[in-house]
């Protein structure tokens, strides 16, 4: 049970750093007293955090089949359900990241972003989709 409890902690707290993150940008950007570059990234820290989710749903499932097998005392079961998940994971991820990619103007459209602010959750997109795929 400790190991369980070790675990969910350590993805709790990984969870909410990212928020805190997300929080500390938009506290600071709101100092700038431009109210259309806090927007704008509200509106992308929505869209990311939907992208987000999807890695995280798949990392809880990849963690669930491997703690069973582990715990049936199948360890290359669990090395193939980690080896299988990652490849859909990557899989999905890049399907994810080329339809948000080309969808950013609707997906904020969507969520009802216009004028400057669209503009500047676009570009702040853009930065980040293009920042994380450098390899």
């Amino acid at each position: 049970m400790t190991h369980v409890v070790v675990m969910s902690l350590s993805g709790a707290v990984g969870i909410t750093v990212l928020f805190v993150v997300d929080m500390l940008d938009l506290f600071f950007l709101s100092l700038l007293g431009e109210e259309s570059l806090a927007a704008a990234v509200g509106y992308a820290g929505t869209i990311t955090f939907m992208t987000s989710s999807v890695g995280i749903g798949f990392s809880i499932a990849a963690g669930a089949l491997a703690a069973k097998a582990i715990g049936q005392k199948r360890r290359d079961q669990a090395c193939r359900f980690m080896t299988n998940v990652s490849v859909v994971t990557l899989a999905v991820c890049i399907v994810l990241t080329a339809l948000v990619l080309a969808f950013i103007p609707q997906l904020l459209d969507l969520l009802g972003a216009y004028g400057r602010v669209h503009e500047l959750a676009a570009r702040y997109l853009y930065t980040q989709v293009n920042s994380r795929c450098r390899i």
